[in-house]
């Protein structure tokens, strides 16, 4: 499966509002990490280019919000809440398409638990 790239950047830039050239660490990555979840047997589906492109804004965003926790004013510095808003945000964006493509993914929640027999000694 061939994942079209300058789809992913085209959604990544409508996501984020940013250069996609200038973020294409993140698209790449986020390119990767959706091929490794997508099922063995799918077939070309626009859903996955869009599932990449929020990945990438999902990542994006919080790498940005990790590197701008603070606004720096006049007066000193503040914690910045718009931008763990649009963090917010895009990890919704993220969910919704995880729901979209469920059907073309591995299950992306997994617990794993452990079962003893009551034979076992320490």
């Amino acid at each position: 499966m061939d994942i079209n790239i300058d789809s992913i950047c085209s959604l990544f830039r409508f996501f984020s509002g940013e250069d996609s050239e200038e973020n294409k660490n993140f698209i790449i990555l986020a390119k990767k990490e959706t091929e490794r979840m997508l099922l063995p047997d799918v077939q070309e589906d626009e859903r996955i280019n869009f599932l990449c492109a929020a990945i990438a804004n999902y990542r994006y965003q919080q790498a940005k919000a990790a590197s701008d926790a603070c606004e720096y004013t006049y007066t000193g510095k503040m914690n910045s809440n718009k931008k763990n808003n649009i963090l917010v945000f895009a990890e919704s964006m993220l969910r919704d398409y995880y729901q979209l493509c469920s059907d073309i993914i591995k299950p992306q929640n997994f617990v794993f638990m452990g079962f003893s027999s009551s034979d076992e000694t320490e």
